[in-house]
C-alpha cells in the first residue's frame, strides 16, 4: 500500500524517482573440484619435481587446504595459488614423500576432496654393472648374472 507523502520515511522521499529495492538471495552451492575424479595415482622418481593441481568452484568460493596422509601440511611455502584453486609443488621428492595428498574444499554448503596417491621410487641402484674390457663397458651376458 502507498504511504501518503508526509508519512514516508526521509530516505524514501526522492522527487521524481521511484525507489525499488530488490534483495537477491543466492542459495549456497557446495564445492566441486576439477577434474571431477576423486583420486589419482602418481609414480615419481626420487629427485624429480611433482605438482598436484586442485581447481575449485562453489558459492561462496570454498576455502582450500592440503593434507598428507590425513594430517594438515605444515610447509605452506610449497603452495602455489592459481586462478580457481591451488597447486601443491614438491621439489626433489624422496621416498619419504610417498603417501596420500588430499585437497579439501569447504564452504557453508559442504565439502569436497580430491586425493593424490604418490609413490616415489628410489634411484636405480643395485643393478650389476658391465665388465670393463678393451673396448670399454660391455653388455652383461647371462653368465654374468649367474645363469
Amino acid at each position: 500500500p502507498a504511504v501518503p507523502g508526509d508519512q514516508q520515511p526521509p530516505w524514501y522521499r526522492l522527487p521524481g524517482l521511484s525507489v525499488l529495492l530488490w534483495l537477491l538471495l543466492v542459495p549456497p552451492v557446495p564445492p566441486a573440484l576439477e577434474p571431477s575424479e576423486s583420486s589419482e595415482d602418481l609414480t615419481a622418481t626420487q629427485g624429480t619435481a611433482v605438482t598436484f593441481t586442485c581447481e575449485a568452484r562453489g558459492s561462496p568460493f570454498p576455502t582450500l587446504s592440503w593434507l598428507k596422509d590425513g594430517e594438515p601440511l605444515s610447509w605452506q611455502s610449497n603452495l602455489v595459488p592459481s586462478s580457481q584453486g591451488t597447486q601443491l609443488s614438491l621439489e626433489a621428492v624422496q621416498p619419504k614423500d610417498s603417501g596420500v595428498y588430499s585437497c579439501v574444499a569447504v564452504n557453508e554448503a559442504g565439502e569436497a576432496s580430491r586425493h593424490f596417491h604418490l609413490s616415489v621410487m628410489g634411484a636405480c641402484s643395485g643393478f650389476p654393472r658391465g665388465k670393463q674390457g678393451e673396448g670399454g663397458l660391455r653388455a652383461l651376458g647371462m653368465a654374468d648374472l649367474g645363469e
